[in-house]
């Protein structure tokens, strides 16, 4: 079951403030299905009906989404053309692509939600991210992490338990299919068992199911996660309802 009752803590004035309790979800929803080659405006204009319709059931999605293309692509440039740069300070400046490359492919959905979306592109992963009877997106906020640390980060903030990767493969596997063709799904695995899959380091414009971060952030806080094929907005829906669904799941 997905859909899970969050205790959401929303910051309605500078001293006041208000505890709501609201059928909540985390969604990191991939780049590559939002603006891969280029803006997918058909595709985000389903997503965001899919979420207007949720809403009026009163279950809120908040979404966090990725680079894609755009971003690994100017994570290429920067590293082409580099000159005099440290490693270190190369990788802070191609995070900081990736993240504006993120914020850009979020403004996307936000506007397609209209007056549904909060109206601010969060920069941070706090409760006060989360407004009430809207829903946020937002994409990256600091180097060193994906948009799939900054999803179960948010969770985390919120109360969620519960999250859903959106990406562009049908799930878990124990080595990338489309390198290897033919591998099983897993339908089912621990966090340890996702963490011996995509390890433990972080590069800028990596491009793993899901970030070594966030998957180790999954594991800290015990926070359930649900990766499928976000192409198939059928089955995306019937896991945020809770029914059964075609992904693998992960905790």
């Amino acid at each position: 079951m997905v859909v899970q009752k969050s205790r959401v803590l929303h910051h309605l004035h500078d001293d006041v403030h208000l505890w709501a309790m609201a059928d909540v979800v985390v969604l990191s929803l991939g780049g590559s299905l939002v603006a891969t080659p280029s803006p997918n405006i058909d595709y985000v204009h389903q997503i965001a009906d899919m979420l207007a319709e949720l809403h009026k059931q009163n279950i809120h999605v908040h979404v966090v989404v990725g680079g894609g293309a755009i971003a690994r692509q100017y994570i290429g440039a920067l590293r082409a053309t580099s000159r005099g740069l440290s490693e270190q300070e190369l990788n802070d400046r191609c995070d900081l692509a990736g993240i504006w490359g993120t914020r850009m492919n979020a403004s996307l959905l936000q506007c397609a939600l209209g007056d549904l979306a909060n109206p601010t592109i969060p920069t941070e992963t706090e409760s006060q991210s989360v407004k009430p009877n809207l829903l946020t997106v937002m994409g990256g906020t600091h180097p060193g992490q994906t948009t799939d640390a900054v999803c179960v980060k948010l969770a985390r903030a919120i109360g969620c338990k519960k999250v859903i990767n959106a990406t562009n493969v049908p799930g878990v596997y124990a080595k990338n299919p489309k390198e290897f063709p033919g591998l099983p799904m897993l339908e089912k695995i621990t966090h340890d068992d996702l963490i011996s899959i995509v390890g433990t380091h972080h590069s800028p414009g990596i491009n793993t199911v899901i970030d070594p971060v966030a998957a180790g952030i999954l594991k800290e806080e015990n926070i359930t996660c649900f990766v499928l094929d976000g192409s198939n907005l059928d089955n995306m829906k019937q896991c945020l309802l809770g029914e059964t669904f075609i992904g693998t799941t992960i905790g």
